[in-house]
Protein backbone atom coordinates (compact mmCIF):
# COMPACT_ATOMS: atom_id res chain seq x y z
CA UNK A 1 0.00 0.00 0.00
CA UNK A 2 1.42 3.36 -1.10
CA UNK A 3 1.51 6.22 1.40
CA UNK A 4 3.03 9.67 0.90
CA UNK A 5 2.93 12.33 3.61
CA UNK A 6 4.18 15.89 3.77
CA UNK A 7 4.16 18.19 6.82
CA UNK A 8 4.75 21.90 6.49
CA UNK A 9 3.70 25.31 7.77
CA UNK A 10 1.09 27.04 5.67
CA UNK A 11 0.61 30.79 5.56
CA UNK A 12 -2.61 32.75 5.71
CA UNK A 13 -1.81 34.03 2.20
CA UNK A 14 -1.82 30.45 0.87
CA UNK A 15 -5.20 29.85 2.51
CA UNK A 16 -6.52 33.09 0.99
CA UNK A 17 -5.29 32.05 -2.46
CA UNK A 18 -6.92 28.60 -2.15
CA UNK A 19 -10.25 30.15 -1.12
CA UNK A 20 -10.02 32.74 -3.89
CA UNK A 21 -9.40 29.99 -6.47
CA UNK A 22 -12.38 28.04 -5.16
CA UNK A 23 -14.52 31.15 -5.57
CA UNK A 24 -13.21 31.55 -9.12
CA UNK A 25 -13.82 27.94 -10.05
CA UNK A 26 -17.36 27.88 -8.67
CA UNK A 27 -18.34 31.12 -10.43
CA UNK A 28 -18.99 33.04 -7.21
CA UNK A 29 -16.55 35.81 -8.15
CA UNK A 30 -18.05 36.17 -11.62
CA UNK A 31 -21.54 36.55 -10.14
CA UNK A 32 -20.36 39.09 -7.57
CA UNK A 33 -18.58 41.10 -10.26
CA UNK A 34 -21.69 41.22 -12.49
CA UNK A 35 -23.89 42.14 -9.53
CA UNK A 36 -21.58 45.04 -8.67
CA UNK A 37 -21.51 46.11 -12.31
CA UNK A 38 -25.31 46.01 -12.48
CA UNK A 39 -25.53 48.27 -9.40
CA UNK A 40 -23.08 50.67 -11.03
CA UNK A 41 -25.25 50.65 -14.16
CA UNK A 42 -28.29 51.65 -12.12
CA UNK A 43 -26.40 54.40 -10.29
CA UNK A 44 -24.95 55.81 -13.52
CA UNK A 45 -28.32 55.63 -15.27
CA UNK A 46 -30.03 57.41 -12.36
CA UNK A 47 -27.30 60.07 -12.25
CA UNK A 48 -27.65 60.75 -15.96
CA UNK A 49 -31.45 60.80 -15.80
CA UNK A 50 -31.46 63.73 -13.37
CA UNK A 51 -29.04 65.87 -15.36
CA UNK A 52 -30.67 68.52 -17.49
CA UNK A 53 -28.75 68.15 -20.73
CA UNK A 54 -29.44 66.99 -24.27
CA UNK A 55 -29.83 63.23 -24.68
CA UNK A 56 -26.56 62.93 -26.63
CA UNK A 57 -24.63 64.50 -23.75
CA UNK A 58 -26.40 62.19 -21.28
CA UNK A 59 -25.50 59.15 -23.37
CA UNK A 60 -21.90 60.29 -23.63
CA UNK A 61 -21.69 60.91 -19.88
CA UNK A 62 -23.35 57.55 -19.15
CA UNK A 63 -20.91 55.76 -21.46
CA UNK A 64 -17.88 57.46 -19.91
CA UNK A 65 -19.08 56.71 -16.38
CA UNK A 66 -19.71 53.06 -17.18
CA UNK A 67 -16.33 52.61 -18.86
CA UNK A 68 -14.52 54.32 -15.99
CA UNK A 69 -16.37 52.41 -13.27
CA UNK A 70 -16.05 49.07 -15.08
CA UNK A 71 -12.29 49.48 -15.49
CA UNK A 72 -11.93 50.58 -11.85
CA UNK A 73 -14.04 47.66 -10.63
CA UNK A 74 -12.04 45.23 -12.76
CA UNK A 75 -8.80 46.55 -11.22
CA UNK A 76 -9.84 46.65 -7.55
CA UNK A 77 -12.19 43.65 -7.40
CA UNK A 78 -9.56 40.87 -6.98
CA UNK A 79 -7.55 42.66 -4.29
CA UNK A 80 -10.61 43.77 -2.31
CA UNK A 81 -12.05 40.25 -2.51
CA UNK A 82 -8.79 38.75 -1.24
CA UNK A 83 -8.77 41.25 1.65
CA UNK A 84 -12.32 40.17 2.58
CA UNK A 85 -11.34 36.48 2.40
CA UNK A 86 -8.26 37.13 4.54
CA UNK A 87 -10.30 38.96 7.18
CA UNK A 88 -12.85 36.12 7.30
CA UNK A 89 -10.13 33.44 7.55
CA UNK A 90 -8.34 35.25 10.37
CA UNK A 91 -11.67 35.49 12.22
CA UNK A 92 -12.36 31.77 11.68
CA UNK A 93 -8.83 30.54 12.43
CA UNK A 94 -8.14 33.01 15.21
CA UNK A 95 -4.68 33.84 13.86
CA UNK A 96 -2.79 35.07 10.84
CA UNK A 97 0.36 33.18 11.81
CA UNK A 98 1.66 30.13 9.91
CA UNK A 99 -0.11 26.90 10.84
CA UNK A 100 1.07 23.28 10.91
CA UNK A 101 -0.43 21.25 8.07
CA UNK A 102 -0.07 17.77 6.70
CA UNK A 103 -1.15 16.19 3.44
CA UNK A 104 -1.07 12.44 2.98
CA UNK A 105 -1.91 10.29 -0.02
CA UNK A 106 -2.65 6.58 -0.10
CA UNK A 107 -4.55 4.16 -2.32
CA UNK A 108 -7.86 5.18 -0.71
CA UNK A 109 -7.57 8.94 -1.15
CA UNK A 110 -6.05 12.11 0.25
CA UNK A 111 -6.13 13.44 3.81
CA UNK A 112 -5.49 17.01 4.94
CA UNK A 113 -4.81 17.92 8.58
CA UNK A 114 -4.69 21.46 9.93
CA UNK A 115 -5.39 23.07 13.30
CA UNK A 116 -6.78 19.89 14.81
CA UNK A 117 -9.09 19.24 11.86
CA UNK A 118 -8.81 16.30 9.49
CA UNK A 119 -10.49 16.12 6.10
CA UNK A 120 -10.30 13.03 3.90
CA UNK A 121 -11.37 12.68 0.28
CA UNK A 122 -11.75 9.45 -1.65
CA UNK A 123 -10.05 9.38 -5.05
CA UNK A 124 -13.54 8.87 -6.51
CA UNK A 125 -14.41 12.52 -5.93
CA UNK A 126 -11.05 14.00 -7.00
CA UNK A 127 -11.77 14.99 -10.58
CA UNK A 128 -8.79 16.98 -11.77
CA UNK A 129 -5.26 18.14 -11.03
CA UNK A 130 -4.35 21.72 -11.94
CA UNK A 131 -0.73 22.72 -11.64
CA UNK A 132 -0.10 26.43 -11.22
CA UNK A 133 3.28 28.07 -10.73
CA UNK A 134 2.75 27.95 -6.96
CA UNK A 135 0.26 25.14 -6.22
CA UNK A 136 -0.85 21.63 -7.02
CA UNK A 137 -4.64 22.03 -7.02
CA UNK A 138 -6.83 18.97 -6.62
CA UNK A 139 -10.39 19.68 -7.72
CA UNK A 140 -13.20 17.66 -6.20
CA UNK A 141 -16.82 17.06 -7.07
CA UNK A 142 -18.99 18.62 -5.80
CA UNK A 143 -17.09 21.89 -6.09
CA UNK A 144 -14.06 21.82 -3.85
CA UNK A 145 -10.35 22.44 -4.02
CA UNK A 146 -7.29 21.32 -2.10
CA UNK A 147 -4.20 23.40 -2.76
CA UNK A 148 -0.79 22.04 -1.91
CA UNK A 149 1.97 24.67 -2.08
CA UNK A 150 4.72 23.52 -4.43
CA UNK A 151 7.31 25.27 -2.25
CA UNK A 152 7.15 22.38 0.25
CA UNK A 153 8.55 19.88 -2.26
CA UNK A 154 11.97 19.48 -3.76
CA UNK A 155 11.92 18.77 -7.51
CA UNK A 156 12.00 14.98 -7.14
CA UNK A 157 9.23 14.93 -4.51
CA UNK A 158 7.07 17.13 -6.71
CA UNK A 159 7.34 14.65 -9.58
CA UNK A 160 6.47 11.71 -7.30
CA UNK A 161 3.44 13.48 -5.81
CA UNK A 162 2.21 14.70 -9.20
CA UNK A 163 2.55 11.23 -10.75
CA UNK A 164 0.83 9.58 -7.78
CA UNK A 165 -2.11 11.98 -7.96
CA UNK A 166 -2.42 11.58 -11.73
CA UNK A 167 -2.41 7.80 -11.43
CA UNK A 168 -5.43 7.96 -9.11
CA UNK A 169 -7.67 10.39 -11.01
CA UNK A 170 -9.44 9.97 -14.33
CA UNK A 171 -8.83 13.32 -16.00
CA UNK A 172 -5.39 14.43 -17.11
CA UNK A 173 -3.82 17.45 -15.34
CA UNK A 174 -3.76 20.96 -16.72
CA UNK A 175 -1.02 23.56 -16.49
CA UNK A 176 -2.15 27.07 -15.51
CA UNK A 177 0.19 29.92 -16.24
Amino acid sequence: MLTLAKSYKTTIEEAVEANYRLSELTGILRRQFWQALFLLFIVCFAACAFISAPITEKLLLFSLLMITFTMTLKLIFPSSTKKQIRKALVAILGTDQPMDCEFSLNDEGITFKKSGQMISFSWKIVTKLNETPTFLELLTSPAGIMSIPKRVFDQQELVVWRDTIISHIQEKPTQDA
